[in-house]
């Protein structure tokens, strides 16, 4: 989460600097009922862990369904294909082994202390190990955020460039340049020689 937190503001920031002041002209988003629903059910999850067998897994899994869903309909939108394929391959790894798998050894090179994953109590979580099914799709990408140091996944790396792109685009401002009204219009060519 801190690593999309981080690459939203650096690509929106990135985005205002490149493009210049103006408005904001976020790219149009279609179902985003499907978009708040998927977020509604990963957010819900833990009301219901305690009633709910593998209700992780099951949210991840709807909450994938959704998310590629609402891709379908935004797949010229910047970067929700991408952070759809975060999704998927978020719920993937947990669906085959019932919780995240988390590298203890990536925990350790990001500066967090094994104690403090709590992989024992966690349900959500489990320690990566020779049984873990898709371990590349795990949490084990150290990112050592100052304040806020944690693992992650490639997932959660595609979900976090994915939010980039869109806010890049949302910021970015310096269109027309090369249509009818832009600087291109104004241009006439040299004669030749």
């Amino acid at each position: 989460m801190g690593l999309t937190v981080l690459v939203l503001v650096a690509a929106f920031a990135f985005g205002r600097l490149a493009g210049g002041p103006g408005p904001l002209a976020a790219p149009p988003l279609r179902r985003v009922s499907l978009l708040v629903a998927a977020l509604g059910v990963h957010f819900a999850e833990p009301l219901v862990a305690s009633e709910v067998a593998y209700s992780y897994p099951l949210c991840l899994a709807i909450s994938a369904t959704l998310m590629v869903q609402f891709a379908a309909g935004n797949l010229r939108t910047p970067g929700v294909a991408l952070a759809a394929a975060g999704v998927c391959a978020n719920a993937l790894v947990v669906v085959v082994n019932g919780a995240m798998p988390v590298s203890e050894a990536a925990a350790v090179r990001a500066g967090i202390p094994v104690e403090r994953l709590a992989l024992d109590t966690d349900g959500r979580h489990e320690p990566l190990d020779g049984a873990t099914r898709m371990a590349p799709l795990a949490d084990r990408i150290p990112v050592p955020i100052p304040g806020h140091r944690e693992v992650d996944s490639l997932g959660d790396v595609a979900i976090a460039a994915g939010a980039g792109l869109y806010a890049f685009s949302a910021a970015y401002r310096r269109r027309g340049i090369f249509t009818e009204s832009g600087i291109m219009n104004r241009w006439e060519p040299a004669e030749r020689c």
